[in-house]
């Protein structure tokens, strides 16, 4: 089973990392992709604020959202301070049972203070206040 991408780099770099067809192309604006199409997700982001005053994060995870399968497994590279935010936790925890969160390790955590959450499809879209207010708690140490 082949991989997809999607990235505005030179595409030519994601085939060593076992993605077999990747886009050179805006994910947000010119991608068209079926529901229900993909049951794993590897997703980092460009980090920051669009002009719509959006963070690129949270505009990202809910574009995927509708791609990803029942049940499917979605890893999510973000910043810490990013994860801590109110719309993200919304998002995410609406969609998706947190199974793991890790932090990057000390030399790494301290370029670029990112946090991988671990995650799979819910099968109904509830906001879980409980599981936001647990995970804002978990990020946040």
């Amino acid at each position: 089973m082949g991989g997809w991408g999607s990235t505005l780099i030179e595409a030519e770099g994601g085939r060593k990392g076992g993605i077999d067809q990747c886009l050179k192309a805006d994910f947000l604006n010119d991608t068209i992709i079926s529901h229900n199409a993909f049951s794993f997700i590897f997703m980092n982001p460009p980090y920051g604020t669009s002009e719509e005053k959006t963070r690129y994060e949270v505009d990202f995870l809910k574009k995927v959202i509708p791609y990803a399968t029942k049940e499917a497994v979605m890893v999510f590279v973000l910043p810490q301070y990013v994860g801590m935010e109110e719309e993200l936790l919304d998002e995410w925890c609406s969609h998706f049972k947190t199974r793991f969160v890790y932090r990057f390790q000390d030399s790494e955590y301290e370029k670029y203070k990112q946090i991988v959450l671990i995650g799979q499809r819910k099968s109904s879209n509830e906001r879980d206040k409980d599981e936001e207010q647990r995970l804002q708690s978990v990020i946040s140490r």
